[in-house]
C-alpha cells in the first residue's frame, strides 16, 4: 500500500487525507483489496459512528478509490 494512504488509514489522519489525490491512480488501484479491507475495518469500529474525523477520513478515502477506478 502506498505510504501516504497507509498513514492516512492507520492514523485516521484527516490533515493528510486530501493529499491522497496527488497519489497516482495505479498505486491506489494496485492495492484495492487491501485498501477496501482497511476501510471496512475502520467503518466497522466502535468509534466510527461517534467521530466526525474518522467518518471524514473514510469518506475521502472512498472518494479517492472511486476516482482512481474511473
Amino acid at each position: 500500500m502506498h505510504e501516504l494512504l497507509a498513514q492516512v488509514l492507520e492514523n485516521r489522519d484527516l490533515s493528510r487525507a486530501g493529499d491522497l489525490f496527488s497519489v497516482e491512480d495505479q498505486k491506489i488501484v494496485g492495492d484495492l483489496s487491501e485498501v477496501l479491507s482497511k476501510i471496512r475495518d475502520i467503518a466497522s469500529g466502535s468509534d466510527f459512528l461517534h467521530s466526525d474525523n474518522i467518518q471524514s477520513v473514510v469518506e475521502i478515502c472512498i472518494t479517492r478509490v472511486t476516482s482512481a477506478i474511473r
